[in-house]
């Protein structure tokens, strides 16, 4: 069977709310359309997009040809928030290194208050 192109527009969520004109080929997955958006169209990649139609959301794995989206139609990309990735300034000290890291703790009596403790480390 031949791949057929039905162009359909494709509005984006989260942010980014745009209406992109797009063709599904009838012969690739919703999954490889999405790498083709993503690519081709600058939005986001294939892992934070979902897409809907018809009130359904589709698969990665079902073929383009399958859904029966209709010439013209509109298929709804919402789009996943990006993780962000805590990262912590970089002070310039020097870096620990975990293979010398060793847990060290103090023992504590519990029959005595830190400051106890304290003034017995002093002796």
């Amino acid at each position: 069977m031949a791949s057929t192109s039905t162009k359909v527009k494709i509005r984006t969520g989260l942010g980014e709310n745009k209406t992109l004109d797009f063709a599904l080929i009838s012969n690739e997955t919703v999954g490889t359309a999405k790498e083709r958006l993503h690519k081709d169209h600058k939005v986001g990649e294939k892992d934070r997009q979902r897409w809907f139609w018809n009130g359904v959301q589709l698969k990665n794995e079902t073929s383009c040809g399958e859904i029966g989206v209709g010439e013209g139609h509109v298929v709804q990309c919402i789009l996943k928030p990006e993780e962000k990735k805590e990262t912590l300034p970089d002070t310039g000290g020097p870096k620990p290194d975990p293979a010398n890291q060793e847990e060290k703790m103090t023992p504590v009596s519990s029959s005595s208050s830190p400051s106890t403790q304290n003034k017995e480390a002093q002796k």
